[in-house]
């Protein structure tokens, strides 16, 4: 409390405008002395922390050894990684995982539950939330089996922060107030303080200033009391301050935002400082004091980048842009939105890695999941056959002792049953070895009959990849040749605005990048027309080229929101820039559209081609057939009608996904041959006998003859002229249907075309949605 009085005493010193702004003079010229020694002093200091990094893990080993008992080691190893979480994640995992290693070993519970709590932390400490729920979750659910209040009020307390990050506010405050009234009940104060904080800042993320403020002037109060943490106390100013300030008390803001500059400034935390300062400096930017504004978060940039995180960095960069654009320094706000931009791609970045390891992670696991389950069945198999083998001797056994005295005349007999049975077993292994072979020769025939497809596909394939590359090529090219020109364009004009033209400028410039309607020639030059005679009768200036700039951009309406621009004696300059930077826009737009349509491609090549095998799946048949679609999309736009009769509703099937695919584009393939690529194909997806799904496909084509459609699903049968067709297609089609135990049927005539319908089990799951 002294210390407290001591540096609040030193703060009001500082009141007046003069004394603030020599304060912070000082810091920052204090900070460019500390920036000046890292490059004298970091260096050998670092090598001096590492090498104690690594007498901490000896010293740490030392005293787990020197330790009593296993379930001391336990805490021990549980507060070593919730100390070094937030600087060394990694090892504080692996202190985490050696924590709960050695409860299970020792079966001793309170541990396991604290173990998981903190492998949950770790993870809540990189905003790796998926993972870190489940721990919590799972503590928490061993935390009520044994009663512990404390470990249900801490895990209630993370689920909420969980939540509150995931902006499910309510149910966040739920469980945050759960845990306040069992924290309440307990004689733990730094639990207490930290779940009154947590509350706090729930509802400031929720925009409730209001209730924020309560809880955490309650948390400050509470922890200068019972003189908790220093570092916690400097945090509570700063949500104090930052509180008030949104609340529009901006003296209250600046007392209690220096305060918490003084805490972390004594204890040297240099991320809580250069946040404080930074708040500081948003409150003088209101107060529109803007010379101490830039100092102080000039001086939050300087600290947060040597100490600061992403998100303390991204709070300091959207705050000096603020306060660039409130001096109208728009050269510099753009300069740190460009900043700005790179770090919240660098947070993308880190998540997207991180859900990627997750991934690798679970697929690990269900790899395992699946060969232990082989390995069960194996052995349920194994333990199969010995029982049949048990009771076929006791058969055996109980005959010889009924029938003995028909041994001897038996003897003869049974010698040759013997024998036959060993014949019996040598031909059943070849008939099992042959079996198998045949799985693999038509598993092998099957994948090759895909590739054969696939291959004839390739050219359309490639042209179809071809075009949106093409597009994404020249789109780039483009948007290279017009970067430096629309910028050197952007800077002109910046210099000739006023404040009020600017933001008609950036208005108009918004508007022509939103619109992106493609319009033919014809359709421009009736449109310039128009914007022409329009801006003659406003009598504009250069009417027919602004006309002509306007219609470029797509500007067909609401001109009076840009007279002011259009009246500029610069309207022609004005107008270029906008142009220029709309072209950018839509470039970006032709770019994304054009790799999408790539990456579609691609996804259908690569299911098609994913050679059998696995588990059954429940698969929407309906995805099956638009993958098929994809892989003809070069022979269908060239002539061929395609009229789909379903809906975009989910249809699930129990099936092998990439098999049922190769149905699709087999039947897709021959009815393309039959109209020779140029009629209609109608594929149509109807219910059949409740349970069943028929899947009807339709073509225009010649048709098969009376005589043909006897042998049509006989292999090696083709109808095709020599040399373009294996006669396999629909020989695999209807091995694949009878492996669904589904069934496959057609109409054909001649001149007229023909159906093929499929009829495949739903599976439980729709025929449940539908009922």
């Amino acid at each position: 409390m002294n210390f407290i009085a001591k540096n609040e005493a030193h703060v009001e010193k500082m009141v007046g405008d003069k004394a603030v702004q020599s304060f912070f003079l000082n810091l920052k010229e204090t900070n460019r002395l500390v920036n000046l020694g890292i490059r004298n002093i970091f260096l050998p200091a670092f090598l001096l922390w590492v090498s104690h990094s690594f007498a901490q893990k000896d010293s740490l080993q030392s005293v787990l050894q020197s330790l009593p008992d296993d379930k001391a080691r336990v805490s021990l190893l549980c507060d070593e990684s919730t100390r070094i979480m937030f600087t060394d994640n990694t090892n504080a995992k692996e202190l985490a995982t050696q924590a709960l290693e050695l409860s299970n070993r020792i079966d001793y519970n309170l541990g396991k539950i604290e173990s998981i709590h903190q492998l949950g932390q770790c993870h809540y400490a990189i905003s790796d939330f998926d993972v870190a729920i489940q721990y919590s979750l799972e503590s928490l659910e061993m935390a009520e089996k044994v009663d512990s209040k404390k470990w249900i009020s801490e895990n209630l307390c993370s689920i909420g922060l969980i939540n509150m990050n995931r902006e499910n506010f309510d149910q966040a405050l739920d469980n945050l107030k759960k845990s306040y009234e069992i924290s309440k009940t307990l004689d733990d104060e730094a639990l207490y303080g930290r779940v009154i904080n947590s509350l706090g800042v729930c509802y400031w993320e929720k925009g409730d200033y209001e209730n924020a403020i309560i809880y955490f002037e309650e948390s400050l109060e509470f922890e200068t009391t019972a003189e908790l943490d220093s570092g916690r106390i400097a945090v509570r100013y700063n949500n104090v301050g930052i509180t008030n300030f949104y609340l529009g008390k901006y003296d209250e803001a600046q007392k209690q935002l220096r305060t918490a500059i003084a805490w972390s400034t004594s204890e040297n935390i240099q991320h809580i400082k250069g946040l404080s300062i930074n708040n500081l400096g948003k409150v003088h930017t209101a107060l529109k004091k803007y010379t101490i504004a830039d100092s102080l978060l000039l001086t939050a940039y300087d600290i947060l980048e040597v100490y600061g995180n992403h998100r303390l960095r991204a709070f300091n960069l959207e705050d000096l842009i603020e306060y660039n654009v409130a001096i109208e320094n728009y050269q510099q706000a753009f300069s740190y939105q460009q900043t700005l931009m790179a770090i919240n791609d660098s947070i993308l970045n880190e998540s997207k890695d991180r859900d990627m390891a997750n991934l690798l992670t679970r697929y690990d696991a269900e790899k395992k999941d699946r060969e232990i389950l082989k390995q069960q069945l194996d052995l349920e198999r194994q333990q199969q056959n010995v029982n049949i083998y048990i009771a076929i001797i006791g058969f055996f056994v109980m005959f010889l002792l009924t029938l003995g005295y028909f041994l001897t005349r038996l003897r003869k007999n049974n010698a040759m049953l013997e024998s036959s049975k060993q014949e019996l077993a040598r031909q059943n292994v070849d008939l099992a070895d042959t079996m198998d072979e045949l799985v693999r020769t038509q598993s092998h025939l099957i994948h090759s009959e895909k590739m054969a497809t696939l291959g004839t596909l390739f050219a359309g394939i490639a042209h179809e990849i071809n075009t949106p590359l093409g597009a994404i090529k020249a789109s780039a090219e483009s948007m290279i040749s017009s970067y430096d020109q629309g910028l050197e364009e952007v800077k002109n004009v910046i210099a000739i605005l006023s404040t009020e033209e600017l933001l008609s400028f950036f208005s108009l410039m918004q508007k022509g990048i939103q619109i992106y309607n493609y319009q033919s020639s014809s359709e421009e030059r009736k449109l310039r027309k128009q914007l022409t005679e329009q801006l003659e009768a406003d009598k504009i200036e250069n009417a027919d080229d602004c006309a002509t700039y306007l219609a470029s951009i797509g500007i067909d309406s609401g001109l009076e929101r840009y007279e002011g621009l259009l009246r500029h004696p610069e309207n022609l300059l004005i107008l270029k820039a906008v142009e220029l930077i709309t072209i950018q826009g839509r470039l970006s737009k032709n770019i994304l559209m054009a790799a999408n349509k790539t990456n579609r491609m691609i996804y259908a090549m690569r299911t098609y081609s994913f050679k059998g095998g696995g588990e059954m799946s429940d698969t929407d048949i309906k995805e099956t057939i638009e993958t098929a679609l994809i892989l003809y999309n070069n022979r269908l736009k060239k002539g061929v009608e395609t009229v789909k009769t379903y809906n975009d509703e989910p249809l699930f099937v129990s099936c092998y996904p990439d098999e049922i695919t190769q149905v699709w584009v087999n039947l897709i393939h021959n009815a393309l041959d039959a109209m020779e690529s140029s009629g209609k194909l109608a594929i149509d997806i109807n219910q059949h006998n409740g349970s069943m799904v028929q899947i009807s496909i339709s073509d225009t084509g010649s048709g098969i003859s009376t005589e043909d459609q006897k042998q049509i699903f006989d292999p090696f049968f083709t109808t095709k002229r020599k040399g373009e067709g294996t006669g396999l297609g629909l020989d695999i089609v209807k091995r694949i249907i009878d492996k669904h135990e589904g069934q496959i049927d057609f109409q054909s005539n001649l001149n007229e075309g023909t159906t093929f319908n499929v009829y495949l089990k739903k599976n439980k799951a729709s025929e449940t949605s539908e009922s």
